[in-house]
């Protein structure tokens, strides 16, 4: 069965939020399983995540961006009971940094 344009183009765009949600449904475990729970076993008040470094242990490829904006969503605050108290460097870069009060 051959799809048409419209149905492919639609299948693509499904697939691809998809892929989003879970690289940042990934991206918030991981921050809270390798950060915050030993933080707030240590107790700690904050906690700092490396977007690069988390990209890094991940595995991921080119997505960096994903990694910044997984930490910066209302989500990851939410679910996890953290609150985002400052960044530095780039937002979108590897270089970035997020300091939550956990």
């Amino acid at each position: 069965m051959k799809l048409t344009g419209a149905i492919t183009q639609q299948c693509v765009v499904l697939a691809k939020s998809v892929l989003e949600v879970n690289v940042a449904d990934q991206v918030r475990e991981y921050a809270y399983t390798r950060h915050i729970l030993p933080a707030r076993d240590a107790q700690r008040k904050n906690v700092t995540i490396n977007s690069g470094e988390m990209h890094k242990a991940l595995r991921l490829s080119s997505q960096v961006s994903r990694v910044c904006n997984a930490l910066l969503a209302r989500k990851f605050e939410t679910v996890y009971k953290v609150r985002l108290v400052s960044t530095s460097g780039p937002i979108q870069g590897a270089a970035a940094t997020f300091t939550f009060e956990i």
